[in-house]
């Protein structure tokens, strides 16, 4: 083994490097010239036209408390879950009084 520099080794790797800036510079410039056009900024293309009527729901909130309502009536009654595995759903307050009071669920 020998003592030293190796130029030649050390002279490849530099040109290696510098080819290889040149290659990603030339491929930079040609990609941004690529996406620039003759338009000025802010001129976009034609707007879409839109199917009339709204995309939206018409009377969300009166849709919103019926919602809630539906939920609300879950929460407060009775009924069941599964009949034949025996689940049945209870009132919110009376599931969280017994679960204080030690039962299980």
């Amino acid at each position: 083994m020998r003592d030293g520099i190796d130029v030649r080794r050390v002279a490849r790797i530099g040109i290696g490097a510098i080819v290889v800036l040149v290659v990603v510079v030339a491929g930079a410039i040609r990609l941004t010239s690529r996406w620039d056009d003759d338009r000025p900024p802010g001129q976009t293309a034609a707007p879409r036209s839109w199917i009339s009527g709204p995309l939206l729901e018409t009377q969300p909130q009166a849709d919103m408390a019926q919602y809630l309502q539906a939920k609300r009536k879950l929460m407060d009654g009775y009924g069941w879950v599964d009949r034949q595995a025996g689940i049945a759903r209870i009132p919110l307050d009376k599931a969280m009084q017994a679960v204080a009071e030690g039962a299980r669920p």
